[in-house]
């Protein structure tokens, strides 16, 4: 097909039909009038279908001789895709990371003799004319039946990604950050009371740990708080009635913060609550737009306030002293305070009720009103698990968002900036080894539907195990050969050769046992016995089963390394190795709190007990006897499972199947004062 043809004719694209001429793309006889620029978009794509296009090679050919940034060309890759999501059995625009897009489908002409019509003529005016009959008798009757009313349209997104949202201040526009999941880019869009939903930003091109969004009372500003690496920050101004004309007024980021709520105080100052990349205690503060100053609320800084919420002047925060909530309400301007409660439970997404006469706020168990007349009120309504977003609208209605969370085992490379998901599954997937090589992970998945032992080579995932009942697994380990891995299933220990792919019972149920390791030889494996409030150290040999045992010290830390047993008393700064009856001394400059994690054959892995220090994981080099922070602490999420050779890091973590929009339904509530 010439790149004439496609510019002049109507082409298929699959099922769907396009109609360049008229800036039309039909599916089942319905026509989406989209924009020019988004037609050129898939006519320059389709032109070259047999390659990956640039966003910089859109934007110099489609928009030629004009200023654009790569959200324009985002936006209308958004439009394009919004269409032919209809098909949702095929991709039709693939989006490969840092490089740009590619037409996946290949075009084909519509023959100039096909019996081809838009939907929107007609030839033959009397078939539409008995069909408006046949249409208008079917609804006279169905008026007859039921004297219901069309439904409006649905006033919440039901896209299964989205991150955060938003009502304006009318109550008929949402905005809202969602994820698509084919690519991992991150939009915030606004939906209005039609149902439609405008495109405004692509925010990022990574995956988001976290997203806030707040209006500003007069509803004319958005600004949208987001954690990729470090916490950025865009204000956007929306006019409500050109809601395609939305610009970013301001951008900024912060590199030694962390922030946890957002909101406008009014048009010119926004409140927030953040601490240092090194602490946990946030403290409640207010940033002034103009000037781009920060200045705490209270003086005093040792208020850790967890939640907020603002509205008219009148300002409900959280502290949490000893693991009791205490919830103040004040007005914010004067800083007087209204009234003041405790809650024994966690409080969560605090709002204020429309009318202004107290708050509505959520805990672990149930969601509560406070009336500044009444006092506290159970509402009496179960919540769905993993609740983790709720707001009330002006009408009173109450939204909140619901996720669907698995947890997930990711490798990060060494000296990459991301980690990118093992075996990518819909199940849950945990506690994952490296092989000494480091060219194989063996880790516990459910993707059979039970908990079994894999193995992971070049991407590809093997079940090793077939265990017909739930069972725990864990305390895995390889061979220096990684011929033999070795593991714990609840109270027994297991020996699995992936030679003859078996795995044979070695320890039965011996309870507070685990596995430890190999010996160099890759036939004889440790493990640890703490029977009887005693710390044994156990080996047996594969081959012959000839044991043996020595005695460590009780509530040592002990792992192995290059198939050597090292082990840490508690609350010592000695490491020792375990050489048969003999505690040889290694090093003697360990802190106290040291905590032994994981290990290779060139180090040890630890972390420190304390707060603020558990997710620095420290490496201990057994050749030279050095410490060093191996993994930063702000640099990942999740837990640090395993480090090889090569310094990649597996973490496991959840990861984020869907999270969507739901409305409560109100009739179900039975209120109950306190």
């Amino acid at each position: 097909m010439s790149n004439q043809s496609i510019h002049t004719h109507k082409f298929y694209l699959r099922r769907f039909i396009v109609v360049p001429t008229n800036d039309q793309i039909i599916w089942n006889d319905n026509p989406h009038k989209i924009e020019p620029k988004a037609m050129s978009v898939l006519i320059y794509l389709v032109q070259n279908s047999e390659r990956i296009v640039s966003l910089q090679e859109l934007m110099d050919n489609v928009w030629a001789g004009s200023i654009v940034t790569p959200q324009t060309v985002q936006r209308c890759i958004f439009i394009l895709r919004k269409i032919f999501k209809q098909d949702p059995d095929n991709a039709y625009i693939q989006t490969f990371t840092k490089k740009g897009y590619q037409c996946v489908v290949d075009p084909k002409l519509v023959e100039l003799n096909q019996n081809f019509k838009l939907p929107v003529h007609a030839k033959k005016p009397w078939l539409w004319a008995a069909a408006a009959a046949v249409i208008l008798v079917m609804v006279s009757v169905s008026i007859w039946l039921s004297p219901q009313q069309p439904q409006p349209p649905k006033l919440y997104s039901d896209e299964p990604y989205v991150l955060d949202f938003s009502w304006h201040p009318n109550g008929e526009h949402l905005a809202y950050v969602s994820t698509i999941a084919e690519t991992g880019e991150n939009y915030l869009r606004i939906q209005d009371s039609q149902g439609e939903v405008y495109d405004i930003a692509m925010l990022s091109a990574k995956p988001l740990v976290v997203a806030d969004l707040a209006w500003s009372p007069s509803g004319k500003q958005l600004i949208v708080h987001w954690l990729a690496e470090e916490a950025n920050f865009d204000l956007f101004r929306v006019d409500i009635k050109a809601l395609e004309q939305a610009t970013r007024q301001h951008q900024w980021q912060d590199l030694e913060h962390r922030y946890r709520n957002i909101a406008f105080i009014d048009e010119k100052s926004l409140l927030f609550t953040r601490t240092s990349k090194d602490s946990y205690a946030f403290h409640l503060e207010q940033y002034d737009l103009i000037s781009q100053v920060t200045t705490p609320v209270f003086e005093d800084d040792s208020k850790r306030v967890e939640e907020f919420a603002i509205k008219h002047d009148r300002l409900a925060y959280v502290v949490e002293d000893e693991w009791q909530f205490h919830v103040h309400l004040r007005l914010f301007s004067q800083g007087t305070e209204l009234a003041n409660f405790t809650v024994s439970e966690m409080v969560k997404d605090v709002s204020w009720l429309p009318d202004l006469s107290g708050v509505v706020f959520k805990t672990e168990s149930s969601l509560y009103e406070y009336k500044l007349d009444a006092g506290l009120a159970n509402w009496n309504v179960p919540l769905p698990p993993n609740v983790d977003k709720m707001e009330v609208r002006d009408s009173g209605d109450v939204y909140y968002l619901t996720s669907n969370m698995v947890d997930a085992v990711y490798v990060r490379e060494f000296n990459a900036c991301c980690a990118t998901e093992l075996n990518p599954s819909d199940a849950n997937q945990f506690y994952g080894k490296f092989s000494p090589d480091g060219n194989q992970v063996a880790l516990v998945s459910e993707q059979s539907g039970l908990p079994q032992l894999w193995l992971v080579a070049d991407g590809k995932g093997r079940q090793l195990t077939q265990f017909n009942s739930r069972k725990s697994i864990s305390a895995i380990h390889w061979s220096h050969d990684n011929q033999w891995l070795v593991y714990k299933v609840d109270n027994t220990i297991y020996a699995h050769s992936l030679i003859v792919d078996s795995s044979t019972m070695v320890v039965e149920n011996q309870l507070h046992s685990e596995p430890l390791g190999f010996a160099s030889d890759s036939n004889t494996f440790f493990y640890k016995d703490v029977n009887g409030f005693r710390l044994k150290l156990r080996s047996q040999d594969l081959r012959s089963s000839k044991s043996s045992v020595a005695e460590l010290p009780a509530g040592s830390d002990v792992i192995m390394a290059a198939g050597r047993v090292f082990f840490k008393a508690r609350g010592s700064h000695e490491l020792y190795e375990q050489v048969g009856d003999e505690a040889v001394l290694i090093a003697d400059d360990f802190e106290r709190d040291a905590t032994l994690l994981s290990a290779n054959d060139q180090s040890l892995f630890y972390f420190l007990f304390r707060r603020s220090h558990m997710k620095r994981v420290l490496g201990f080099d057994l050749a030279t006897g050095e410490h060093r922070i191996a993994v930063e602490r702000n640099s990942y999420l999740g837990n640090v499972e395993d480090i090889n050779l090569r310094g990649d890091v597996m973490i496991s973590r959840s990861k984020l199947l869907r999270r969507q929009i739901n409305k409560l339904e109100m009739d179900t509530l039975a209120y109950t004062p306190m």
